[in-house]
């Protein structure tokens, strides 16, 4: 695949008439060749059930990526700052992992395990390179029809955006999937795992995604400048779709009931649908349709495995869908708090002090709303969950 993408880059180079393109893509291809590296120390933390030292490279990646991106875009790098971003958060990821869970690739290969790991992993590798398209969809289409300047915009709505869902959304199915997993045979357990875990994911994706959309404007001027203005409205857009994504967790349900080839199933159509809806949508409404188009196709992916594994679990959707009540009315008052406060405010001042003090007041009136409607439940648990992780 690396040898492919490094030897296909002139055609995407025509196909945007952008000369950079080629030596964009084949400079990120690099990423991919990290990514084999990280796999091996990854799986042997995953195995020991090792999560805290696994997120660490995680977290690193994300912070660096986000610091060295701004840094560079911030001293007239243009683009060239999310390659090399992207490129200096994958290159400290795969170090820390090696430090972590010291590994050195060795030449050897049986045929009987490869065989095994095949009959199970086709669907998998299946859905692997069809959600590799839809990640990358979107970018290849508005770069195609828009321009480079749009899809800069675009990309840092999306990051921020979907900020809940790239760093939430992995770490449930990570550890859902060995869970639920030795409980295959029973249903039950799986339902209550997933709903319980349906709750906590509730109450940190909605708060955060509701919660961008409401200081969006504020967000995007004050770290970004108000070049970036045309990115307002694509976050407000793209928060909502990766709070749709951040609460997509039943992939594990599926993998865990022996049944993979319902997720591939649900990526190729997911790939057709999105691509419909940008070829329609992008040439009408631009930045905006792209962000319409991502939303949507996230939607009905969502719909349609949370519909699949209550059939699976033999279950009632509502199951899944009660844990989310709480925390979706919190996160609508607390919004609609932030809103009312900034009218009687009155300030067209745009500073990091007022966006913090706005963050504050925000996540201080949701957990007093939460606390309200849960009747003080949910906070308890809450406390007591973090006590034990830190125990």
């Amino acid at each position: 695949f690396i040898f492919i993408l490094y030897f296909a880059a002139p055609i995407w180079s025509e196909l945007y008439s952008e000369p950079d393109v080629t030596l964009i893509i084949r400079i990120l291809s690099i990423y991919f060749l990290l990514s084999l590296f990280c796999f091996i120390p990854e799986v042997k933390l995953y195995r020991k059930l090792d999560y805290k030292n696994k997120i660490k490279p995680d977290i690193l990646r994300s912070i660096l990526g986000t610091l060295s991106t701004v840094i560079f875009a911030l001293n007239g790098y243009s683009y060239w700052s999310i390659v090399f971003g992207t490129l200096i958060s994958e290159i400290s990821r795969t170090l820390f992992f090696f430090y972590l869970s010291p590994w050195w690739p060795k030449l050897s290969f049986d045929i009987n395990i490869a065989y095994k790991l095949f009959r199970y992993s086709r669907w998998v590798i299946l859905a692997s390179i069809f959600s590799i398209i839809n990640n990358y969809l979107d970018y290849m289409i508005i770069g195609k029809y828009l321009s480079v300047t749009a899809l800069s915009y675009y990309w840092v709505a999306y990051r921020w955006g979907h900020l809940s869902s790239e760093n939430l959304r992995p770490i449930f199915l990570e550890v859902l999937f060995p869970t639920f997993s030795r409980n295959s045979s029973s249903n039950a357990v799986i339902s209550k795992g997933v709903s319980k875990s349906i709750k906590y994911c509730s109450i940190i994706a909605f708060p955060m995604s509701l919660g961008m959309v409401s200081v969006s404007d504020i967000f995007v001027i004050t770290l970004f400048g108000e070049k970036w203005e045309p990115s307002i409205v694509l976050l407000q857009l793209l928060a909502i779709s990766g709070l749709i994504r951040s609460l997509s967790i039943m992939d594990s349900v599926i993998l865990s009931k022996g049944k993979p080839e319902y997720g591939t199933f649900a990526g190729v159509i997911n790939a057709f649908f999105m691509c419909f809806l940008l070829l329609l949508l992008v040439p009408k409404w631009g930045l905006s349709g792209a962000c319409v188009s991502v939303l949507m196709s996230f939607f009905f992916r969502a719909v349609f495995l949370y519909y699949v594994s209550s059939k699976l679990l033999e279950t009632s959707l509502l199951i899944f869908l009660r844990p989310m009540v709480i925390p979706l009315v919190s996160s609508l008052l607390m919004y609609s708090a932030i809103s009312i406060f900034r009218v009687y405010i009155l300030t067209t001042t745009y500073n990091i002090i007022f966006l913090i003090f706005l963050v504050a007041f925000g996540i201080v009136s949701y957990c007093l709303f939460l606390q309200i409607l849960s009747r003080g439940t949910i906070l308890s648990e809450i406390y007591i969950l973090i006590k034990s992780i830190f125990k």
